[in-house]
């Protein structure tokens, strides 16, 4: 016979591979929605595979970093939390 604090073990360890096994089938059947869907949620964004005037959105980031960094952080939109600085730039 086991004892009690084996069997407490051996439970706690059935519980976890149960909820790692859930949370893994949720995420496969997230996985098995097209990204193409979300592209349809709001038509006035690009699609994410688009490239809005020649440019990738890995472009576009690159291009807004850059541009953010240009800015000195004292006055830098992006660390602005009263809305005094979003126009600058």
């Amino acid at each position: 016979m086991m004892p009690e604090h084996d069997t407490f073990k051996i439970g706690a360890i059935a519980a976890c591979c149960g909820c790692a096994s859930a949370c893994a089938l949720i995420l496969f059947i997230f996985s098995l929605i097209p990204t193409s869907l979300a592209d349809n949620i709001n038509p006035q964004l690009y699609s994410v595979d688009s490239k809005p005037f020649g440019l990738t959105m890995s472009d576009w980031s690159v291009k807004w970093f850059q541009w953010l960094l240009t800015i000195p952080a004292s006055n830098s939109p992006a660390s602005d939390k009263t809305g005094q600085d979003c126009s600058v730039g």
